[in-house]
Protein backbone atom coordinates (compact mmCIF):
# COMPACT_ATOMS: atom_id res chain seq x y z
CA UNK A 1 0.00 0.00 0.00
CA UNK A 2 1.63 3.48 -0.82
CA UNK A 3 2.55 5.70 1.49
CA UNK A 4 1.29 9.47 1.36
CA UNK A 5 3.79 11.70 2.83
CA UNK A 6 2.24 15.15 3.71
CA UNK A 7 4.94 18.03 4.45
CA UNK A 8 3.84 20.44 6.92
CA UNK A 9 4.63 23.93 5.40
CA UNK A 10 5.28 26.69 8.18
CA UNK A 11 2.74 29.59 8.76
CA UNK A 12 2.65 32.55 5.28
CA UNK A 13 4.89 35.72 6.85
CA UNK A 14 7.56 37.64 5.26
CA UNK A 15 11.34 36.16 5.20
CA UNK A 16 12.54 39.38 4.79
CA UNK A 17 12.41 42.98 6.96
CA UNK A 18 10.24 45.49 6.09
CA UNK A 19 13.06 47.83 5.40
CA UNK A 20 14.29 45.17 2.69
CA UNK A 21 10.93 44.64 1.49
CA UNK A 22 10.43 48.66 0.26
CA UNK A 23 13.77 48.91 -0.89
CA UNK A 24 12.62 45.96 -2.98
CA UNK A 25 9.61 46.92 -4.00
CA UNK A 26 10.70 50.42 -4.77
CA UNK A 27 13.23 48.88 -7.23
CA UNK A 28 9.54 47.50 -9.17
CA UNK A 29 8.16 50.76 -8.73
CA UNK A 30 11.40 52.47 -10.47
CA UNK A 31 10.75 50.46 -13.61
CA UNK A 32 7.25 49.81 -14.09
CA UNK A 33 5.32 52.80 -11.69
CA UNK A 34 1.77 51.93 -10.78
CA UNK A 35 1.45 49.58 -14.36
CA UNK A 36 0.70 45.96 -13.48
CA UNK A 37 3.81 43.48 -15.36
CA UNK A 38 4.00 39.78 -15.72
CA UNK A 39 5.56 38.14 -12.77
CA UNK A 40 8.92 37.06 -14.96
CA UNK A 41 9.07 40.96 -15.39
CA UNK A 42 8.94 41.54 -11.83
CA UNK A 43 11.26 38.90 -10.91
CA UNK A 44 13.66 40.65 -13.28
CA UNK A 45 13.43 43.67 -11.81
CA UNK A 46 14.20 42.33 -8.05
CA UNK A 47 17.17 40.53 -9.43
CA UNK A 48 16.35 37.10 -10.43
CA UNK A 49 15.74 35.54 -14.17
CA UNK A 50 12.62 34.53 -13.53
CA UNK A 51 9.63 34.11 -11.23
CA UNK A 52 9.81 30.28 -11.37
CA UNK A 53 12.97 30.37 -8.89
CA UNK A 54 12.23 29.23 -5.26
CA UNK A 55 14.08 32.54 -4.19
CA UNK A 56 12.23 35.07 -6.39
CA UNK A 57 8.70 32.96 -5.35
CA UNK A 58 9.47 33.80 -1.73
CA UNK A 59 10.56 37.25 -2.37
CA UNK A 60 7.01 38.22 -4.21
CA UNK A 61 5.15 36.06 -1.71
CA UNK A 62 7.08 38.62 0.83
CA UNK A 63 5.84 41.72 -0.25
CA UNK A 64 2.67 40.61 -0.93
CA UNK A 65 2.07 39.96 2.92
CA UNK A 66 3.54 43.30 3.52
CA UNK A 67 0.69 44.72 1.50
CA UNK A 68 3.65 46.50 -1.17
CA UNK A 69 2.65 44.04 -4.38
CA UNK A 70 -0.40 43.53 -5.55
CA UNK A 71 -2.17 41.03 -8.13
CA UNK A 72 -4.54 43.55 -10.54
CA UNK A 73 -4.86 40.35 -13.01
CA UNK A 74 -4.13 36.64 -13.66
CA UNK A 75 0.04 36.55 -13.78
CA UNK A 76 0.43 39.77 -13.37
CA UNK A 77 1.83 42.07 -10.10
CA UNK A 78 1.93 45.69 -9.71
CA UNK A 79 3.36 47.91 -6.86
CA UNK A 80 0.28 49.00 -4.51
CA UNK A 81 -0.84 52.77 -4.16
CA UNK A 82 0.42 52.66 -0.17
CA UNK A 83 4.40 52.60 -1.61
CA UNK A 84 3.87 55.64 -4.32
CA UNK A 85 1.87 57.46 -1.54
CA UNK A 86 5.07 56.56 0.74
CA UNK A 87 7.45 57.65 -1.65
CA UNK A 88 6.34 61.59 -2.09
CA UNK A 89 4.35 62.12 0.79
CA UNK A 90 5.88 65.08 2.63
CA UNK A 91 4.25 64.92 6.02
CA UNK A 92 6.93 61.88 7.99
CA UNK A 93 4.36 61.38 10.56
CA UNK A 94 2.21 60.37 7.73
CA UNK A 95 4.80 58.39 6.40
CA UNK A 96 5.35 56.20 9.71
CA UNK A 97 1.49 55.29 9.82
CA UNK A 98 2.05 54.01 6.26
CA UNK A 99 5.13 52.04 7.87
CA UNK A 100 2.89 51.08 10.83
CA UNK A 101 0.18 49.37 8.66
CA UNK A 102 2.57 47.49 6.45
CA UNK A 103 4.49 46.41 9.69
CA UNK A 104 1.14 44.47 11.06
CA UNK A 105 -0.23 43.76 7.68
CA UNK A 106 1.32 39.98 7.99
CA UNK A 107 -0.94 38.51 10.50
CA UNK A 108 1.69 36.87 12.05
CA UNK A 109 3.37 39.86 12.93
CA UNK A 110 0.38 41.44 14.13
CA UNK A 111 -0.72 38.81 16.75
CA UNK A 112 2.63 39.06 18.15
CA UNK A 113 2.58 43.11 18.19
CA UNK A 114 -1.00 42.44 19.82
CA UNK A 115 -0.24 39.62 22.19
CA UNK A 116 3.09 41.44 23.67
CA UNK A 117 1.87 45.22 24.16
CA UNK A 118 3.99 47.56 25.64
CA UNK A 119 7.49 45.68 24.89
CA UNK A 120 8.49 42.40 23.39
CA UNK A 121 9.73 39.39 25.19
CA UNK A 122 13.14 38.17 24.88
CA UNK A 123 13.91 36.40 21.38
CA UNK A 124 13.66 33.03 22.98
CA UNK A 125 9.78 33.35 24.11
CA UNK A 126 9.58 35.21 20.52
CA UNK A 127 10.60 32.34 18.69
CA UNK A 128 8.64 29.49 20.84
CA UNK A 129 5.63 31.14 19.94
CA UNK A 130 6.33 31.09 16.50
CA UNK A 131 6.77 27.58 16.68
CA UNK A 132 3.15 27.07 18.67
CA UNK A 133 1.61 28.84 15.76
CA UNK A 134 3.24 25.95 13.29
CA UNK A 135 6.85 27.51 12.13
CA UNK A 136 9.60 24.77 11.72
CA UNK A 137 12.02 25.03 14.37
CA UNK A 138 14.70 25.20 12.01
CA UNK A 139 13.79 28.31 10.16
CA UNK A 140 11.58 29.91 12.93
CA UNK A 141 14.70 32.07 13.76
CA UNK A 142 14.82 33.46 9.89
CA UNK A 143 10.94 34.81 10.64
CA UNK A 144 12.10 36.28 13.93
CA UNK A 145 14.62 38.05 12.16
CA UNK A 146 12.38 39.40 9.62
CA UNK A 147 10.02 40.28 12.27
CA UNK A 148 12.83 42.27 14.83
CA UNK A 149 14.22 44.24 11.78
CA UNK A 150 10.83 45.33 10.67
CA UNK A 151 10.23 46.38 14.31
CA UNK A 152 13.29 48.43 14.74
CA UNK A 153 12.99 50.46 11.48
CA UNK A 154 9.11 51.42 12.33
CA UNK A 155 10.93 52.40 15.61
CA UNK A 156 13.65 54.27 13.87
CA UNK A 157 11.10 55.90 11.62
CA UNK A 158 9.34 57.47 14.81
CA UNK A 159 12.74 59.00 16.42
CA UNK A 160 12.90 56.36 19.32
CA UNK A 161 16.31 55.22 19.64
CA UNK A 162 17.05 54.07 23.47
CA UNK A 163 20.19 53.26 25.17
CA UNK A 164 20.15 49.65 25.28
CA UNK A 165 22.75 47.50 27.63
CA UNK A 166 23.28 43.73 27.40
CA UNK A 167 25.70 41.03 27.50
CA UNK A 168 24.66 39.25 25.02
CA UNK A 169 26.15 39.09 21.40
CA UNK A 170 25.08 41.92 18.83
CA UNK A 171 22.75 39.75 16.98
CA UNK A 172 21.18 38.36 19.57
CA UNK A 173 19.94 41.54 21.63
CA UNK A 174 16.26 41.93 22.00
CA UNK A 175 15.49 45.95 22.17
CA UNK A 176 12.08 47.26 24.32
CA UNK A 177 9.58 48.12 21.75
CA UNK A 178 6.52 49.65 22.37
CA UNK A 179 3.73 49.36 21.08
CA UNK A 180 -0.15 50.42 21.48
CA UNK A 181 -1.39 52.75 19.37
CA UNK A 182 1.97 53.47 17.81
CA UNK A 183 5.06 51.53 17.75
CA UNK A 184 7.93 53.31 19.97
CA UNK A 185 10.94 51.95 21.07
CA UNK A 186 14.26 50.09 19.60
CA UNK A 187 17.17 49.78 18.15
CA UNK A 188 20.56 49.44 19.40
CA UNK A 189 22.68 52.25 20.62
CA UNK A 190 25.86 50.67 18.92
CA UNK A 191 24.50 50.00 15.43
CA UNK A 192 27.18 51.50 13.44
CA UNK A 193 26.09 51.06 10.03
CA UNK A 194 22.82 52.99 7.99
CA UNK A 195 21.44 53.78 5.17
CA UNK A 196 21.52 57.11 3.38
CA UNK A 197 18.53 59.88 3.13
CA UNK A 198 17.99 60.18 -0.89
CA UNK A 199 16.44 63.91 -1.44
CA UNK A 200 13.77 64.50 -3.99
CA UNK A 201 11.55 61.93 -5.11
CA UNK A 202 13.55 59.11 -4.31
CA UNK A 203 12.82 56.61 -1.44
CA UNK A 204 13.38 58.31 1.69
CA UNK A 205 14.81 55.68 5.01
CA UNK A 206 15.83 56.10 8.26
CA UNK A 207 19.14 54.72 9.90
CA UNK A 208 18.64 50.80 10.62
CA UNK A 209 20.63 47.74 10.73
CA UNK A 210 21.13 45.46 8.11
CA UNK A 211 21.34 41.91 8.43
CA UNK A 212 24.23 41.77 5.10
CA UNK A 213 28.07 40.62 6.21
CA UNK A 214 30.46 43.41 5.19
CA UNK A 215 33.70 41.69 4.62
CA UNK A 216 36.32 43.71 6.18
CA UNK A 217 39.21 42.51 8.38
CA UNK A 218 36.87 40.93 11.06
CA UNK A 219 35.96 38.19 8.65
CA UNK A 220 37.12 35.57 6.67
CA UNK A 221 36.11 35.47 3.01
CA UNK A 222 35.88 31.25 2.58
CA UNK A 223 35.62 29.74 -0.47
CA UNK A 224 33.48 26.37 -1.09
CA UNK A 225 33.44 24.86 -4.53
CA UNK A 226 30.26 23.67 -6.03
CA UNK A 227 29.56 20.85 -8.82
CA UNK A 228 30.04 22.16 -12.61
CA UNK A 229 33.13 24.04 -11.78
CA UNK A 230 30.64 26.72 -9.83
CA UNK A 231 31.99 28.51 -6.33
CA UNK A 232 30.58 30.35 -3.61
CA UNK A 233 31.80 32.05 -1.09
CA UNK A 234 30.94 32.37 3.19
CA UNK A 235 31.91 35.70 4.48
CA UNK A 236 31.98 34.26 8.84
CA UNK A 237 32.87 37.34 10.94
CA UNK A 238 34.49 37.41 13.77
CA UNK A 239 33.62 35.75 16.32
CA UNK A 240 31.70 33.32 15.15
CA UNK A 241 28.66 32.46 17.81
CA UNK A 242 27.48 28.31 17.75
CA UNK A 243 24.07 30.38 17.66
CA UNK A 244 24.99 32.21 14.54
CA UNK A 245 25.92 28.76 12.78
CA UNK A 246 22.49 27.00 13.20
CA UNK A 247 21.13 30.30 11.86
CA UNK A 248 23.43 30.29 9.09
CA UNK A 249 22.48 26.14 8.23
CA UNK A 250 18.60 27.21 9.21
CA UNK A 251 19.46 29.96 6.20
CA UNK A 252 20.67 27.12 3.60
CA UNK A 253 18.14 24.49 4.37
CA UNK A 254 15.15 27.15 3.77
CA UNK A 255 16.97 28.11 0.21
CA UNK A 256 16.60 24.16 -0.33
CA UNK A 257 13.25 24.33 1.06
CA UNK A 258 12.27 26.88 -1.41
CA UNK A 259 13.87 25.43 -4.50
CA UNK A 260 11.88 21.82 -4.24
CA UNK A 261 8.26 23.64 -4.01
Amino acid sequence: MAITVVRKRSPRAPLISLKEAVDRADKVYEKEGRHAATADIVAEHLGYKSADNGAAKQTIATLGYYGLLERPAEGMLAVTKSLEEYKFEPSEKVRTEILRKWLVTPGVFGELLEKFPGRLPSDASLKQELIRKGFKQAVADEYLAAFLESVKFVSQAEGAVPALKSTEPEDHKTAPVMVGSSVDAVADQNMSETTTRRSGPGLRTTPIGTRDTLVDEDSDRIPVRLAGGRRAWLVIPSPFYEADKRRLISQIELLLTNDDE
